[in-house]
């Protein structure tokens, strides 16, 4: 049985935590954010796969994919957890997520609707 496939909005530390304990609970994880994500806590969280094209987190492992077709075929393969800043809206099409979880901590920005998206 296929466990459910989440796409996590957010590579900082609150998105990679979520990442990791998803992956560890055994479902398929795809990670978004926008193009060059400002986080201040860089080799702690899986943003720095935007930057250096793979991370490490907790032993989980995200490899950056640049394309919206390359998010697919990562999640397949499954050696590591796909990371990417392509459209929001292209990504969730091409994959049709079982969940979204927006885990960016934008204090003082409103939200863009996100139902039916999973």
């Amino acid at each position: 049985m296929k466990m459910a496939l989440v796409l996590v909005r957010g590579s900082g530390d609150v998105g990679s935590a979520v990442a990791l304990r998803l992956r560890e609970a055994g479902h398929r994880v795809v990670v978004h954010d926008d193009p060059r994500p400002a986080h201040a806590r860089r080799g702690m969280a899986l943003t720095d796969a935007f930057f250096e094209g793979a991370a490490s987190f907790g032993g989980l492992r995200a490899k950056r994919a640049r394309q919206v077709e390359d998010v697919p075929r990562m999640v397949d393969c499954g050696h590591a957890i796909p990371v990417t800043d392509a459209g929001f809206a292209e990504v969730a099409a091409a994959i049709r997520p079982d969940a979204l979880v927006d885990a960016r901590m934008r204090k003082h920005a409103t939200p863009e609707p996100l139902r039916g998206l999973a």
